[in-house]
């Protein structure tokens, strides 16, 4: 019964760790914030808009 306990204790402790882990590696690789990829796409759409009034 003691390696059952102990079996129990270092799973629930694995994955709490893991969860941890992969906590923070889901925070690092997240895209840009919803601010930043609207202001990314509103000059983008901005740059084009120019481009095309230049070719037509």
């Amino acid at each position: 019964m003691a390696n059952e306990n102990g079996l129990g204790k270092g799973l629930i402790i694995g994955f709490i760790a893991g969860s941890v882990v992969g906590s923070v590696i889901a925070l690092l690789y997240a895209p840009k914030s919803g601010k930043r990829i609207t202001k990314r796409y509103k000059r983008k759409n901005r740059m084009n808009s120019l481009r095309m009034q230049k070719i037509i």
